[in-house]
């Protein structure tokens, strides 16, 4: 079998629920719409599914123009509006102080709701700030099929290992398990883009 992308996932809110695409446009910092949006503790630190788990059960939904959102909350119930920002803020993401604004409406309210404390939802000022490691051109992640199936082997499980654990942009069928880790300091084709492989996460 010749290698192939086998899924494209994004998140367009960092820490909520991640989208599939059928296609989406590389560019040097990644796709430029994933992770354009995070959601902040009242100090401006970045939260994150590690500290409130209950932010991947979110399901965001943007028009292409990203004007609209609707979030699919817990409960089955639904937050809808447009994206008006406010105020300039700046986030704070490990030792990175990143330029961002506040977005107006009913998102902050629900999501404090499901973080059962007070959180904001921000959006940076510039694309691709908000995807990890972005101070080192991380814009782009891949990771084989075959690995997830080496890991639930490892694990002695029998279930799969859900692919959206892991968050990663591209997912590759048809090598073999952990041969990602052999592209590392090389240039892989994906479509019509080329990454480079800089290292492991």
């Amino acid at each position: 079998m010749t290698a192939h992308v086998s899924w494209i996932h994004v998140a367009p809110i960092k820490a909520l629920a991640i989208q599939e695409l059928a296609q989406v446009e590389l560019g040097p910092i990644g796709v430029e719409d994933d992770r354009r949006f995070c959601i902040v503790d009242p100090d401006g630190r970045r939260l994150n599914a590690k500290r409130v788990q209950r932010f991947v059960a979110v399901r965001p939904h943007f028009d292409d123009a990203m004007r609209n959102l609707v979030l699919e909350m817990p409960d089955g119930s639904k937050v809808k509006g447009a994206v008006d920002l406010g105020p300039a803020m700046t986030v704070t993401i490990s030792e990175r102080r990143v330029a961002a604004h506040f977005v107006e409406g009913p998102w902050s309210r629900a999501l404090s709701a499901v973080a059962e404390k007070p959180v904001h939802l921000v959006r940076f000022d510039d694309p691709g700030e908000g995807v990890d490691r972005a101070d080192e051109g991380a814009g782009a992640s891949l990771l084989s099929e075959a690995s997830l199936r080496a890991i639930a082997k490892a694990a002695r499980v029998t279930d799969p290992v859900d692919r959206r654990r892991f968050r990663m942009l591209f997912g590759v069928a048809g090598v073999d398990a952990h041969a990602e880790d052999a592209w590392i300091g090389s240039r892989v084709h994906t479509g019509s883009a080329v990454v480079r492989c800089s290292g492991c996460w």
